[in-house]
Parts: structure tokens; C-alpha cells; sequence
């Protein structure tokens, strides 16, 4: 299972937004390490250290035999504040100009300036996570 804001924490991180701004940015969702849309599906031993949670579905399954280290949020409130959170958190990094392009590009080895990054190729990222940020 994976971390429901990793790409936006990858975004916050590779724009240059430091990381107490970035969880600035997240509001409630910083809490969460997944956060689903519709439905959160674990299959096997996962360990989830953070809140899960799901809105505007209701659906989470497979918990157990995943366990959670913090609080499960089916379609209550907090899942429905943290989903506002991200989709604000996105629109603002969507709407700034990106100072480097590096779609294409293997990030494998490569330091990162402080800025904002273009990836038109989200799997480059994932499988290239051995990039780091300077700056």
C-alpha cells in the first residue's frame, strides 16, 4: 500500500517549500498516510503509521489483517476536511510555473535544486527514488 500524499509531498518537497511549510500546506491531511477518494483496499500485513481514512466513499477493507497506528476515518468529518485540504494543497502547486522541466528525464543519482519541477512522468519519479533535494 502506498502513502495516499506521497505525490503531493514529493510535489510540496520539490517545489522548494520547506518542510514545516509543506505540512503548513496540507492543513489535516498531514495526519494521514493513506487517503482514499472512493474506496482503501489493503491485501496482506500492511502497516500503516498514521491516520487512513476515505471521503466521499466509505469503503476500507482489508483492515485487519492490515493494521493502522492511528485512527480510521470512513466517510466522517476529518476524511472529508483532509480530502479539502489536499485538493487545495494541489490546486495552489498546480498553478505555479514550473522553473524545471524534467519530464523524460531518469532522476537516479541527480540532485535536485530548490524550485518547482515538471514530471509529465509520475512512474519516473517512483521508480527513480534515489533523487534528492538541495537547497
Amino acid at each position: 500500500m502506498r502513502n495516499g500524499n506521497s505525490i503531493v509531498m514529493a510535489l510540496l518537497t520539490c517545489c522548494g517549500i520547506s518542510v514545516p511549510a509543506a505540512a503548513s500546506m496540507l492543513g489535516t491531511a498531514q495526519n494521514f498516510a493513506v487517503l482514499g477518494g472512493s474506496t482503501v483496499t489493503n491485501t496482506g500485513a500492511t502497516v500503516v503509521t498514521g491516520d487512513l481514512g476515505v471521503w466521499p466513499g466509505t469503503a476500507i477493507t482489508g483492515f485487519p489483517p492490515g493494521i493502522v497506528n492511528g485512527t480510521i476515518h470512513a466517510s466522517d468529518a476529518v476524511a472529508q476536511q483532509a480530502q479539502s485540504d489536499v485538493t487545495t494543497a494541489y490546486n495552489t502547486l498546480a498553478g505555479m510555473a514550473p522553473t524545471q522541466d524534467l519530464s523524460g528525464t531518469d532522476l537516479g543519482g541527480l540532485t535536485l535544486q530548490a524550485g518547482r519541477v515538471l514530471l509529465l512522468e509520475l512512474g519516473d519519479a517512483d521508480r527513480h527514488a534515489h533523487a534528492r533535494r538541495d537547497g
